[in-house]
């Protein structure tokens, strides 16, 4: 199923909607009220390994790992619900990850604001690269090397959707991604400990098509030796989630009053 322009106004109003919309119960509207889900993707899957080191790392299981340690760190910290796109070694396009965030928070999620974080590992011909990047939607890529990331990731999908009404729809919410993608970024060099390489932009299809605040997170580089042996223990990757989580939860009880409140959407 393609979104087509009706698919995308009904989301974009779910997904901005002001909290109040809809009555609460006081116990869970106590604590990270304003966030109504949060998406975990774990990229690749399946018959798609992503990248593949000489160690025998394979992206596809470091990203799951995180992801369902992610999951389980939300889940523990709140009320929150969490949706995954998969949560075993399982093949989805690009398409059915969008489509099923898309079609849960339309559907299920009630009238609050939603998070989608893509997790992904890095790959480069420089194996002394090291560090996490956190990636937002653009039109343009902030580099060549966040171009090369985007089309990598992209796995050859083709953006047919009409980019002018998409790009408007990403655009309502730019400010608050942007905001999102700071804390995420933040949290992992200051909690799991990891060279920042700083928020970035880039033409990446999960995130164009998500109706929502979106990142895509490159965890580190499976291309470097030490990087990719703390990516692969169980103990790194719980420093990850947990990062990525304590930012998610952040985002909730923080940005998302902010902007409602400068937008006049608590009026």
């Amino acid at each position: 199923m393609r979104l087509t322009h009706c698919h995308v106004a009904a989301l974009l109003l779910v997904c901005l909607a002001p909290r109040d919309c809809l009555a609460q119960d006081p116990e869970t509207a106590a604590q990270h009220a304003s966030l109504g889900t949060v998406i975990i993707d774990a990229g690749h899957g399946g018959k798609d390994p992503g990248a593949v080191n000489r160690w025998g790392v394979r992206e596809k299981d470091v990203n799951l790992a995180v992801a369902l340690l992610l999951r389980d760190y939300v889940e523990g910290e709140s009320d929150i619900p969490v949706v995954m796109t998969r949560d075993t070694d399982m093949y989805l396009t690009l398409d059915e990850r969008t489509e099923l965030a898309n079609d849960y928070v339309g559907n299920e999620a009630g009238r609050q604001p939603s998070v989608f974080v893509s997790i992904h590992c890095n790959a480069a011909a420089n194996i002394h690269a090291v560090g996490a990047e956190t990636y937002v939607y653009n039109t343009t890529a902030t580099d060549r090397r966040a171009a090369r990331v985007a089309a990598r990731e992209n796995l050859g999908q083709d953006f047919s959707l009409d980019f002018i009404f998409a790009d408007m729809r990403k655009r309502a919410i730019a400010d608050l991604t942007e905001q999102f993608a700071v804390r995420v970024q933040d949290e992992l060099v200051a909690g799991a400990h990891v060279a920042d390489r700083d928020v970035r932009g880039g033409p990446f299809y999960v995130l164009f098509f998500s109706a929502m605040p979106s990142v895509l997170v490159e965890l580190g580089f499976l291309t470097n030796r030490d990087e990719q042996a703390r990516l692969a223990t169980v103990a790194g990757q719980r420093a990850l989630a947990q990062a990525i989580g304590v930012a998610v939860l952040a985002f909730g009880a923080n940005d998302l009053d902010a902007w409602q409140e400068a937008a006049g959407h608590d009026e």
